[in-house]
């Protein structure tokens, strides 16, 4: 006959009630991250907002281009949206999406889930600095959740040489809200618990000038211009990259390289103020432009946005059919 092992109905006790409340805590957290978070979080409920935006359904205009301009903090910062609209005239609608902390591989995928998602406009600009189009990593849970499709998770584990756990946490991510936001959750907890932080947050996110060798640059400008392109073409949208002024050493040289790579693959590459061009003054940290800068960037940009337009008016009348 078996000896009964003291403590071992409450050790069972004890792990039911873990389980259950699991069970119990993993749907809340989930639909509080799905439904009450970009409430409470205003930076939250503004990329919810824009993301709505972008993929809802919009009757054509005729006569108006529709333009989708996406990017990081640069965007964020450096473009006062409303300036640029008013400067674009009625002939053009434009609609802002920004995620901070994005990158290059963040919006291939992003892309690719937007119009997938529904968004349909005439053109997509993005936004990002030449380090940024050459960076090779992505936002983590954030991506996965908010800015891929189920279809792309395992190919950009593959291309961002993810092990297993981290593969398995993006594909986690991409279908739970909990998941893929709380590394947000946490940061804002840390900032509740200590205010203090905040004033560090400067130091935290400071940021290495890059390094970029122009031939480098060249060679993976054309590979990504063309991938960007090909995601917004293959939905019948077209595709322009806005290099932004940046006051890094290298910017100007890479900036030429990733002009030169976008003649080669005809995407059309933007440098409304050439990186170098501006002084310190007008940045708030050398990389983000201040309110100085962005007047001046605003209007800029909103003029170059011509060109493509241009293009994009030939294309159509190179598809209307013979009268």
């Amino acid at each position: 006959m078996r000896a009964s092992v003291p403590g071992r109905p409450r050790l069972h006790r004890v792990s039911v009630l873990i389980i259950a409340l699991f069970i119990g805590f993993f749907p809340a957290a989930e639909a509080f991250c799905r439904y009450a978070l970009p409430r409470l979080i205003e930076i939250e409920g503004r990329r919810e907002q824009e993301f709505r935006a972008a993929v809802a359904p919009v009757e054509a205009r005729p006569n108006v281009q529709r333009i989708l301009v996406l990017g990081n903090s640069l965007l964020a910062q450096g473009v006062d949206f409303p300036g640029a609209q008013a400067e674009a005239g009625d002939g053009v609608e434009l609609q802002r999406l920004v995620v901070e902390g994005t990158a290059y591989f963040d919006w291939l995928y992003g892309i690719k889930r937007l119009l997938a998602d529904g968004a349909r406009p005439n053109l997509i600009v993005l936004l990002l600095s030449p380090d940024q189009l050459a960076g090779n990593g992505i936002r983590g849970e954030y991506t996965a959740y908010r800015m891929m499709r189920s279809v792309d998770v395992a190919e950009a584990s593959r291309r961002l040489g993810l092990n297993n756990t981290q593969a398995a946490d993006l594909v986690l991510s991409n279908q739970s809200a909990y998941l893929g936001m709380r590394g947000n959750i946490r940061k804002r907890i840390m900032l509740a618990v200590n205010p203090g932080l905040r004033e560090l947050m400067p130091l935290i996110n400071s940021r290495e000038p890059p390094h970029l060798d122009a031939q480098s640059m060249t060679q993976t400008a054309r590979k990504r211009l063309a991938e960007l392109s090909a995601a917004a073409n293959a939905y019948g949208v077209r595709f322009a990259l806005v290099v932004p002024p940046t006051n890094d050493a290298d910017a100007p040289a890479a900036a030429a390289a990733i002009e030169a790579a976008g003649r080669e693959q005809n995407v059309a590459v933007l440098l409304p103020v050439r990186p170098g061009l501006f002084s310190a003054d007008y940045y708030i940290d050398g990389f983000h432009l201040n309110g100085k800068g962005a007047r001046i960037f605003t209007a800029k940009l909103a003029e170059s946005l011509k060109t493509p337009l241009a293009r994009l008016a030939e294309h159509e009348e190179a598809e209307l059919p013979l009268q």
